[in-house]
């Protein structure tokens, strides 16, 4: 005679089963998990590692060596403006020294007021620069200093 399993054998044969497939996963995530952890600590490492060296003497070299590399990356934004600012540097001295004989023949201003329109309020030369000019026109010829009231006033000639 055959015997026929009960139903409670097939009940623990199934669990049976199904906790050998849960124990399979366990140990196959817990073999992952040590992978990411041993693979995190790595990550960490290079991460103290590459603090200490941009904490290290070098960072300044560091940071200015990306700085050059980003402004080289850097297109102009406007090509005309470029353009402009170059024809302006080509003919800088002559705009400069029109510009001083303009304000010293139109309006017979001193020569602190001029130099304050030019060199403070319209920032086209420097100081010094300006004092070269204005001893250039003179040595020419093409302007001279008035005193009057103890104020220099440029005047053409």
């Amino acid at each position: 005679m055959i015997r026929m399993a009960h139903w409670g054998d097939i009940d623990k044969n199934a669990v049976h089963e199904a906790f050998s497939k849960i124990k399979q996963d366990m140990a196959r995530l817990t073999k992952e998990m040590y992978d990411l952890k041993l693979e995190q600590k790595k990550l960490l490492e290079e991460n103290m590692s590459l603090k200490q060296q941009v904490n290290s003497e070098n960072h300044n070299v560091f940071i200015e060596e990306v700085v050059k590399e980003t402004l080289r990356n850097i297109k102009p934004k406007n090509q005309a403006n470029d353009k402009l600012i170059k024809k302006f540097n080509k003919k800088r001295k002559a705009l400069i020294v029109s510009r001083i004989s303009t304000l010293a023949n139109k309006k017979n201003l001193s020569l602190p007021e001029i130099k304050e329109i030019i060199v403070d309020n319209e920032s086209i030369c420097s100081k010094a620069t300006f004092y070269r000019y204005i001893e250039k026109l003179k040595n020419q010829g093409a302007i001279e200093l008035i005193k009057i009231n103890d104020m220099d006033v440029l005047i053409t000639i």
